[in-house]
């Protein structure tokens, strides 16, 4: 297992060279998560371990009291569920190529 996921690692480092526009990941995920009933579910998978359906509040199981640490995880957890939602639903602003200036006069 560990040489597959050495090799899984060497793909990933190379499968990705640069920034990549923001209108393109927009596109490749939701192509990859909105495209087919797999990538819904793996979408849906991926949101659960999130806790995007439930509070991020941890809480201590014999006292019911607030857990901060594990809140605090959950939280991280929580926010790259958001990041996930956010690059599927939210299109980038496509910025212009060339500033408008008001004619002299105006």
């Amino acid at each position: 297992m560990t040489d597959e996921l050495d090799a899984l690692m060497v793909e990933l480092s190379t499968a990705q060279t640069g920034a990549r526009p923001a209108l393109d990941k927009y596109r490749e995920f939701r192509e990859v998560f909105l495209g087919t009933e797999v990538g819904k579910r793996v979408l849906h998978d991926l949101l659960s371990w999130c806790h995007r359906y439930r509070s991020p509040l941890a809480r201590n199981l014999e006292t019911g009291d607030a857990h901060l640490y594990n809140t605090f995880v959950k939280l991280g957890e929580h926010n790259i569920g958001q990041k996930i939602l956010t690059t599927i639903y939210v299109e980038p602003r496509v910025q212009p190529q060339k500033q408008r200036t008001k004619p002299e006069g105006d």
